[in-house]
């Protein structure tokens, strides 16, 4: 031991150590660095892992009923008050419980440590010790196993996996929350330098919070305007809204109490929802809980506990000596969670109505990956049209945090919200106070006078109606053009089936506050500008136009656009001459090989970076295959929704998975093995390749069994299918029937969706489960039209037998119909050129079509597709 660690130390000890951990003993060192406090003690929170206590539960639920018996019945005090007496006295138990029992286990562990080396040093028979010893050493696991679930707790992560199987276990273990959650510095607008001494960090983080939500003056006619651009008929009913304000019951209640997350973070009164459980499961407290619950949604009064939060800041990207890039997250005291929670799952299932569905977040049926694919679906039309429109990327800044009370309660009325669920809803979020945990330490009481709490669970579908105004002023406005919908192919449209496009131009898709607005031209972009800045007048909101991108959605370069842009404030541009694609919610937007190669060599890299962190992790093969599935690898599933990756690049990505799940494993098991089930003597490990075909079910669906889908996304996917057609189309699924009618859509370098889309189908599905689903029956002749058959290639009209080859087959895609017969409007059918015109009709596959009509007299193949 070196000088310097000498002076500190202070004791040592050799410990057993649970045998799941390690076969080792624990030798332990104690030192006393001389070090300062970096942080302070923060919040306090109650350790959930009392409640797995008999002795706890017991004494909890005696003291409950002696307090309910001695002071709750006899009181006159409001509901909320009772029950803010109630969590006080819990706290106060699990408090003095706690100091009982650490000091309790403390010197439980060194008696037992103790006694189970006497056992050891003692000449005992061994029939003895083969009885006793094994009983001592379970007793010092249960109580490491406590410990160690309390260090977790406190270091707010974990070292020590469950087992390596419950994915969200690992995945929360793997994310390093504790990094940069400290905040050792910050820009102090008041003296103009930076300050790290804790007095000024507090004040520093107060003025800057008490600023934000501090409401700023709104302009009435600029609200009047935003609330006119909700239609009349954009309405609850009379049955939604009666079931908003149904009362609460104690099973609707226990029911979300129980579903909540048991290590969810708690507020200032540091109760946890498996505290809460103990209360609401108690008979006594029954009527007390069902009170304060339904006076908080009937008569607006809440436990003055409610009305307190803290606030703990988390990082975001740029410079963290900037409060603007730090995230506030509320600490919301779970009881006033579990509120908001039963508000949150009543208004989902009937907000959707009420939201264009333009609007893709935090509601039913709706998926973020919906944006991505119509954003994709823009950029490759304006590629094959080669148009100019553009993008806007609109990065508001702190969208939540701004959000006007008044604005809101507009909002909510307009919508014919019922007035004592509004006012419940602003009682709880305006008019009350937080405070910042900076570093363990608190500030002084900020009041919030705007604002959304981020971390409150009404809070995005909250945001989602904020937001709803702009929306549909962009989308209702005759002045802003946006991107027109696919145009149907000169082919498809000289169909009889098919009329003009009913699909509207797409103007704005938003998720979340990330908003993605779509220009034709400079008018619709003062247009959209005048909108905005209505938005702002009347919310509160301000638009950060220096983070803003506006982007070329065909890629080529617009100079026309830069004066315009330039003239509203916005200086960022992209196109396909940058280096980096665009990223939309995650998705690559990318208008050039270059580009996309950045972004598929850059996702490489990171995976490849992923193994080699958590190769450093000692886990098992089987927790390997875990965090590969649901961690490293969810980047690569959230991309491959909307993006393609060719094979080379996906057998890249499995050799890299490979190499991590057999790190020092030998010998070495195949890859193909690995993928197999658990029952099959695999792990089940996702294979990239298969993943990402399985990964279309969710367009393919609905495309191949809904003739007239209502999915806005799915609607665009088919248009956009029907315009890419170079042949003419009764229905836009009979490419994946046909595959000769997939001539010019599928490219080997560059796929579209058209190619993703079809690949898919190929490896996933039988021709006739859309066949059996066509609004267009095959069987019946009538039906198809004789410029329909004669432009079909060969090898669509004929049902081949088994002698004859795929290849051979595939020949015949690039012959039409038309070069091998005529169509006789007497007779009505298909003849042969060669038999009225002889061969030298022929002109095209000459010595295929002839070779093609003698199979068929041999009956080799005969005319009509097969099913």
């Amino acid at each position: 031991m070196s000088l310097d660690l000498a002076i500190n130390y202070v004791d040592a000890d050799v410990e057993f150590l649970n045998p799941h951990w390690t076969d080792h003993a624990l030798l332990t060192l104690v030192f006393k660095p001389d070090l300062p406090t970096p942080s302070g003690p923060g919040l306090w929170r109650a350790n959930p892992t009392y409640v797995t206590h008999r002795n706890f539960r017991n004494k909890l639920a005696q003291m409950l009923t002696k307090l309910y018996d001695q002071e709750i019945h006899l009181s006159c005090s409001s509901p909320q008050i009772l029950w803010d007496m109630v969590k006080l006295r819990v706290k106060q138990f699990i408090r003095g419980y706690g100091r009982k029992h650490v000091d309790w286990r403390k010197q439980q562990l060194a008696a037992l440590q103790r006694k189970r080396q006497r056992l050891l040093q003692s000449s005992l028979p061994t029939s003895f010790l083969t009885t006793h010893l094994p009983r001592v050493e379970q007793q010092i696991q249960v109580l490491q196993e406590e410990t160690t679930k309390i260090a977790i707790l406190k270091a707010e992560r974990t070292w020590r996996e469950h087992g390596e199987t419950d994915a969200g276990y690992l995945k929360k273990s793997a994310t390093a929350r504790q990094a940069q959650r400290s905040i050792p510095m910050l820009w102090n607008p008041r003296t103009g330098n930076h300050c790290s001494n804790r007095e000024q960090l507090l004040d520093v983080v107060h003025d800057f919070y008490a600023n934000l939500f501090s409401t700023e003056p709104i302009c009435s006619n600029s609200l009047d305007r935003m609330m006119s651009h909700i239609p009349s008929d954009c309405r609850l009913d009379e049955a939604d809204t009666d079931f908003l304000t149904l009362p609460f019951d104690l099973q609707e209640i226990s029911a979300h109490s129980s579903r909540a997350p048991k290590s969810s973070s708690p507020g200032p009164d540091g109760l946890s929802y498996v505290f809460l459980n103990l209360i609401f499961h108690h008979k006594k407290y029954s009527d007390l809980v069902l009170n304060v619950y339904n006076d908080a949604l009937s008569k607006n009064l809440f436990p003055s506990s409610w009305l307190e939060t803290s606030v703990c800041l988390l990082p975001k990207k740029g410079d963290l000596t900037s409060l603007k890039n730090w995230r506030p997250i509320t600490l919301i005291n779970c009881d006033a969670k579990i509120y908001t929670r039963m508000l949150n799952a009543r208004l989902v299932s009937v907000i959707s109505p009420l939201i264009t569905p333009h609007q893709s977040g935090f509601m039913k049926e709706r998926f973020i990956a919906d944006n991505g694919l119509l954003a994709q679906i823009a950029c490759e039309q304006a590629s094959v049209r080669q148009s100019d429109e553009v993008g806007l990327l609109c990065d508001q800044e702190k969208a939540y945090d701004r959000v006007h009370p008044t604005y809101l309660r507009a909002v909510l009325h307009r919508f014919q919200f019922p007035a004592v669920f509004v006012d419940s809803i602003l009682g709880l979020f305006y008019g009350t106070s937080m405070r910042v945990n900076v570093n363990g330490y608190l500030t002084r009481p900020i009041s919030l006078g705007r604002g959304l709490r981020q971390g409150d669970p009404i809070s995005p579908l909250l945001f989602n109606l904020v937001l709803e105004p702009l929306i549909k002023s962009i989308i209702y406005s005759n002045r802003i053009q946006g991107f027109s919908p696919p145009s149907l192919s000169p082919h498809s449209s000289a169909s009889p089936v098919f009329g003009p496009s009913s699909l509207q131009s797409l103007k704005v898709l938003a998720y979340a506050d990330d908003l993605l607005i779509y220009l034709k031209n400079a008018e619709d972009l003062a247009e959209v500008q005048q909108l905005i800045q209505c938005y702002n007048q009347a919310s509160n909101a301000k638009m950060n136009y220096d983070k803003t991108v506006a982007f070329s959605v065909s890629g080529r370069p617009h100079p026309h656009w830069l004066p315009a842009l330039q003239e509203h404030g916005i200086t960022k541009w992209h196109d396909r001459n940058d280096s980096e694609p665009l990223i939309y919610l995650g998705y690559p937007l990318a208008t050039s090989s270059a580009q996309k190669k950045v972004f598929q060599d850059r996702l490489i890299t990171k995976i490849k970076n992923a193994c080699d962190i958590h190769k450093q992790r000692l886990l098992s093969v089987r927790g390997r295959a875990t965090v590969l599935n649901v961690l490293i690898l969810s980047t690569l599933w959230h991309a491959l929704r909307v993006s393609w990756f060719p094979q080379r690049l996906l057998g890249t990505i499995g050799s890299i998975c490979r190499e991590f799940l057999m790190f020092r494993v030998f010998p070495p098991v195949s890859f193909d093995v690995l993928q197999l089930p658990l029952k099959q003597g695999g792990l089940g490990v996702l294979n990239p390749a298969i993943q990402q075909l399985a990964l279309q079910f969710r367009w393919l669906t609905p495309l191949i069994h809904e003739s007239n889908p209502t999915s806005l996304t799915v609607r665009w996917i088919g248009a956009h299918m029907e315009s890419m057609a170079t042949l003419p189309l009764l229905d836009r699924r009979l490419p994946f029937i046909f595959p000769a009618l997939r001539r010019g859509l599928l490219h080997e370098y560059r796929p579209g969706l058209c190619s993703i889309l079809y690949r898919a189908f190929d490896s996933l599905f039988d021709r006739a489960t859309v066949s059996k689903n066509l609004n267009v029956p095959l069987d019946q002749p009538p039906q198809l039209t004789s410029d329909f058959c004669l432009s079909l290639p060969l090898s669509a009209t004929v049902s081949w037998s088994a002698q004859i080859k795929p290849s051979v087959q595939h020949s015949f895609d690039t012959v039409l119909v038309k070069n091998a017969f005529f169509f006789d409007p007497v007779l009505q059918c298909l003849i042969p050129l060669s038999s009225s015109q002889g061969h030298s009709s022929l002109i095209i596959g000459k010595y295929r079509i002839l070779k093609l009509l003698r199979w068929i007299q041999s009956g080799e193949c005969f005319g009509g597709p097969a099913n």
